[in-house]
């Protein structure tokens, strides 16, 4: 059962390198063959069978031998192992399981698009919004078993308020900076996070992405890529801690309040 849910994981992160290559280009991802972003030449089946034809090919197209990027076959298997991954500790209730696996996915094309062209597109945060309410219109009316994951009740009014404050507040930060300091996107990304796992979760999840983003910036300037002008995807930080956060939020609050009981206890 796990090697067949790993081999869809592959499958699905296939298709999130279609949609993170083609929707900022503003092309369908639904329908059309696949072609060779540099000789435009079609792929044929054979060549797009996940990671396996990455090697086969050595990295380079079969046609004009263009180097193809590392990001296909890490984003597969990415996608491959957070399938198996979330099974393993989700699969005890499906629809749980299912809705964190959509996140997991929706997070991965966020941050990959948001890295590579620095925008977060409308079409797959309401994709993610419409997907969260339908998972909390199920579990006001029909789940009655606890997920004994992180995310919240999704249509309680803390969660909503959640969704609401975290949403204005970068909205805010967006509006003051003329979008210099964050972007729109980003402030509807963390609606969307405030929604799904409310205020304690959401606030771990942005505290998360500024600490990434710090680190991903001290690297940019060691390595001289880059200056204190350089803009950073926010939405890929926010993205990967949402991640971290699905699999590893109770030990993250756990770990949190034993650190602030120590704090505490310390004789001034």
């Amino acid at each position: 059962m796990e090697y067949y849910i790993f081999l869809i994981g592959l499958v699905v992160g296939s298709f999130i390198n279609v949609v993170v290559y083609r929707l900022p280009k503003g092309r369908t991802f639904i329908s059309g063959r696949s072609s060779c972003t540099n000789c435009l030449k079609q792929i044929e089946w054979y060549d797009l069978i996940p990671v396996v034809s990455f090697f086969a090919l050595k990295a380079r197209c079969r046609n004009c031998k263009t180097a193809i990027s590392w990001q296909y076959p890490l984003a597969e298997l990415y996608s491959g192992a957070m399938f198996l991954f979330s099974f393993q500790i989700f699969s005890e209730n499906l629809v749980y399981w299912l809705f964190s696996l959509f996140l997991i996915e929706i997070f991965l094309i966020l941050a990959l698009i948001d890295w590579q062209n620095l925008i977060l597109p409308d079409s797959v945060i309401l994709a993610a919004i419409a997907v969260t309410l339908i998972f909390g219109v199920y579990q006001r009316f029909w789940d009655n078993a606890p997920s004994g994951g992180v995310i919240g009740n999704i249509l309680s009014r803390g969660n909503v308020s959640a969704a609401l404050l975290f949403f204005a507040v970068i909205f805010l930060i967006w509006f003051l900076s003329k979008g210099e300091w964050i972007g729109l996107g980003d402030a509807k990304l963390v609606g969307v996070i405030g929604l799904a796992f409310g205020m304690l979760g959401a606030t771990f999840i942005i505290y998360g992405a500024v600490f990434l983003g710090m680190i991903a910036g001290l690297i940019i300037l060691m390595a001289k890529k880059g200056d204190m002008k350089t803009k950073l995807p926010f939405g890929t930080f926010l993205s990967v801690s949402a991640t971290i956060y699905i699999f590893f939020g109770h030990e993250i609050i756990s770990w949190s309040e034993n650190v602030l009981l120590l704090i505490k206890n310390i004789p001034i």
